[in-house]
């Protein structure tokens, strides 16, 4: 069994990577900054979240933060010593991104 460790863990491919890791019996700690880009939040988009979210909860060590933030980012690493990073935390607006690489 690994410690991983798994940014956009709560996003849409995020979400079935962790869910999956976890049904293998690795510990898994997520690293999501759980800001939706979808405007208006309606109910199918609510309802989506709350299904990603269901097999998660109570499994996964689930940390809100953003990468942004790297001495956050730096200290949940530290705290969670992984033996293995998956990165899949992105901007999912391809011209926000492309404004904002970083």
């Amino acid at each position: 069994m690994s410690k991983i460790f798994i940014t956009g863990g709560i996003g849409f491919i995020g979400s079935f990577v962790t869910k999956r890791l976890l049904e293998i019996g690795h510990e898994v700690t997520i690293f999501d900054s759980f800001v939706n880009y979808v405007y208006p939040m309606d109910r199918k988009n609510l309802y989506n979240i709350n299904m990603r979210m269901q097999p998660l909860t109570g499994k996964a060590n689930i940390i809100r933060g953003n990468t942004y933030d790297q001495d956050f980012l730096r200290r949940s690493l530290l705290d969670c010593k992984p033996s293995h990073i998956i990165h899949l935390a992105a901007m999912p607006l391809a011209n926000l991104a492309i404004e904002h690489p970083e």
